[in-house]
């Protein structure tokens, strides 16, 4: 497994509905799991498929694991083949982790200079005359 990453943690977000997308990624590959066999599951202790993914893509979202090692890991955790792991992955890459909102991410894409220049601007203050209201007095 990777070591710890010594970044600081950032917010990332996640696609609304990153539930639905990822029991039906596990539906294409043949892994949906019902209700009942995910009950079943947590009661006896262990982790069903949903849970393993999303644990997962939160790892490589943050950079805590690479790529290789989000498929190896999906392949021991889910007990499944490489080529199944592999397809379960591009498509999350695809439908999930390619459109995830990282605000870091987008603070690198903008031009260094850009940057500084926001950061220079002096804040506005509100203006304090209200166009709704007539003085008192």
């Amino acid at each position: 497994m990777a070591e710890p990453s010594t970044k600081p943690t950032t917010n990332i977000v996640f696609p609304e509905n990153i539930t639905d997308i990822i029991f039906d990624i596990l539906k294409n590959s043949g892994l949906n799991q019902t209700e009942d066999e995910i009950v079943e599951k947590r009661k006896k202790g262990e982790t069903f498929y949903g849970a393993i993914l999303g644990k997962l893509l939160k790892k490589i979202a943050t950079e805590k694991i690479s790529f290789e090692q989000f498929v190896d890991t999906l392949s021991q955790e889910m007990q499944i083949d490489k080529e199944k792991s592999q397809q379960i992955a591009q498509e999350a890459k695809i439908r999930i982790l390619d459109r995830i909102d990282n605000p870091e991410t987008q603070l690198e894409k903008k031009e260094p200079n850009r940057i500084q220049e926001e950061l220079a601007k002096p804040k506005q203050k509100p203006n304090k005359s209200d166009g709704y209201r007539e003085p008192i007095g």
